[in-house]
């Protein structure tokens, strides 16, 4: 069974994208993503079993902080 993965979630209004809605919205290879989240440079996705998705909210807040890691260490 699969589920739209831009069905916000439930209390947060929020969407999740995967990771190829998220690299066209940067213009980026979806490789480029994962390369960027093991460096730390990306926000962390949300792990649903194997797959990856990403708040949208935490998308737009990286990009609104220049492109820099929005978590702190």
């Amino acid at each position: 069974m699969t589920f739209p993965s831009d069905i916000p979630n439930k209390g947060t209004g929020t969407s999740l994208m995967t990771s190829s809605q998220v690299a066209k919205k940067l213009q980026v290879s979806a490789k480029s993503l994962y390369s960027w989240m093991e460096a730390g440079n990306f926000p962390q996705s949300i792990r649903i079993g194997q797959m990856h998705r990403w708040r949208e909210t935490d998308i737009d807040e990286w990009l609104s902080n220049g492109g820099s890691n929005v978590e702190s260490s």
